[in-house]
């Protein structure tokens, strides 16, 4: 249902997905937000368009900008279904899922630091 994709080396398969989401993310991109979690940040489980103004987007990519352990501890993102269940970044990691019911996740409480993602969010091209 997602997909873990790492400047520091693409399979096959993730290069194949990453082509596609780059032909496809030039004609259906909503806007692109710096995220920033502080320390004492956390969200429950939820998907990401659980509000009706969110319902418009189709898909997610958070690109993370440090790296876990090392830049900041906490702040993992767990998936409720898939494998993996959670997911601990590298300064590069991509990750891309769909905004519905299929990919419920939550974020653990940051506990030092900052976590830093950029996270462009997609709408599917009507044409």
């Amino acid at each position: 249902m997602y997909d873990v994709m790492s400047a520091h080396g693409l399979t096959k398969k993730n290069a194949r997905s990453w082509n596609s989401y780059t032909r496809v993310a030039a004609r259906s991109l909503l806007f692109t937000a710096l995220i920033s979690w502080s320390r004492g940040a956390s969200i429950g489980c939820h998907s990401d368009d659980n509000k009706s103004y969110l319902k418009q987007r189709h898909f997610v990519v958070v690109c993370y900008l440090n790296n876990y352990g090392k830049d900041f501890n906490g702040g993992l993102l767990h998936f409720q279904d898939g494998q993996p269940m959670s997911i601990m970044p590298m300064a590069g990691d991509v990750l891309m899922y769909t905004v519905d019911q299929r990919n419920i996740h939550s974020v653990d409480e940051v506990y030092s630091i900052v976590l830093l993602s950029c996270m462009p969010l997609l709408t599917w091209p009507c044409t």
